[in-house]
């Protein structure tokens, strides 16, 4: 990758204060604070209490408390980093800032460096104050490039659907490197499907989303990047390394969507977090087909913690879900939901999106 040298305070404001491209640029703001004045106390020679204090309030309202919303889970979580943190201040601070072992990257947007990896480092500069310019290397983007296609193909070995007579990827991905593993009849089943969610949904700004079965992160990012915080679980560990990858291609920020990989009714028991929207596409009947009475109490779990559920669910597999038209007096009789919407079939696979509210 090339090198170049970028001013501190030039990278800093760059990132924190103009906001990086697709990011919420006040969230991005909020992190970099968070570290900039906990390093701002190291440089001071303060102690920092893991229990009360910025990077603490920022992970457990921003990253912790979306991971498992579970308040001592993000206290335990905090301390172990803030330790981790304070031996990188305490070698930056004594031995200098090294790039030759471990190079910040930038992206350049309209010949600006706008900061992509490196978030701590340029904290700790910031504070210290002593060194004014530093050496970042552009992030042309190959590692991950890399990296998303080897897991796409992964993800494709066990895709069974067919688009315009190729086997394709689940959702669509929008980086061009990625093309081949989409087909414009794919990218348009899924933007019909997203404009139907969004008629339901209206505007996303500032609102909760739960996105269960997340797969590649196709509703999830573009959640995001209208302004939604976004909790996307999905079960396979293959899947969310593509997402993390996608990440970078997107330059996104990383933590909104916050993908976690767990069992949906794993997850719903642990976390207190609520949501305005639950997006529960094509989910449903795997988990009542793999047990029928537990399906039902994380449906339940869910209801208790969504305003409304986007639900489509497949009519044959498994059968005893019964017929499309029969789903939602079916779903109501098992469940605390009280009303349901048909908003007839959505692509690709042309399941009824069933709007359910409590």
């Amino acid at each position: 990758m090339k090198r170049i040298t970028v001013n501190v305070d030039q990278l800093w404001e760059n990132t924190y204060i103009k906001g990086r491209m697709f990011t919420n640029t006040e969230k991005t703001s909020r992190y970099g604070k968070a570290f900039l004045k906990v390093a701002c106390q190291f440089t001071a020679g303060k102690e920092v209490d893991p229990t009360n204090c910025a990077v603490t309030d920022y992970f457990l309202s921003d990253y912790y408390g979306k991971l498992v919303g579970n308040r001592e889970s993000g206290l335990r979580f905090s301390e172990t980093y803030l330790k981790f943190f304070k031996q990188y201040f305490d070698s930056i601070k004594e031995r200098g800032y090294d790039p030759s072992i471990s190079t910040m990257s930038v992206y350049m947007v309209d010949g600006e460096p706008y900061l992509s990896d490196g978030n701590r480092r340029i904290a700790i500069l910031k504070a210290l104050g002593k060194q004014k310019e530093v050496e970042v290397r552009i992030d042309d983007q190959t590692r991950w490039i890399k990296e998303a296609n080897e897991l796409a193909k992964t993800c494709l070995n066990i895709s069974h659907l067919i688009s315009d007579g190729k086997r394709v990827l689940y959702q669509p991905v929008f980086h061009p490197a990625l093309n081949k593993y989409t087909t414009p009849q794919s990218k348009n089943h899924y933007a019909k499907a997203m404009k139907n969610i969004l008629d339901v949904c209206g505007s996303l700004k500032d609102k909760d989303m739960l996105d269960v079965g997340s797969c590649y992160g196709y509703y999830s990012y573009q959640f995001a990047q209208r302004g939604a915080m976004v909790t996307a679980v999905e079960p396979h560990g293959t899947r969310i390394n593509f997402c993390h990858r996608l990440f970078r291609l997107y330059k996104m920020d990383w933590s909104n969507p916050m993908f976690i990989c767990n069992r949906i009714e794993n997850y719903i028991k642990a976390t207190s977090l609520t949501w305005d929207y639950t997006l529960m596409l094509n989910v449903f009947h795997h988990l009542h087909s793999q047990n029928p009475k537990e399906s039902w109490k994380t449906l339940n779990q869910i209801a208790e913690k969504s305003d409304l559920i986007l639900l489509t669910m497949s009519s044959v597999n498994p059968v005893k879900i019964g017929e499309q038209s029969d789903l939602p007096s079916f779903i109501l009789e098992n469940s605390i939901l009280e009303s349901c919407e048909d908003r007839g079939p959505i692509p690709p696979f042309n399941r009824n999106l069933l709007v359910f509210r409590k």
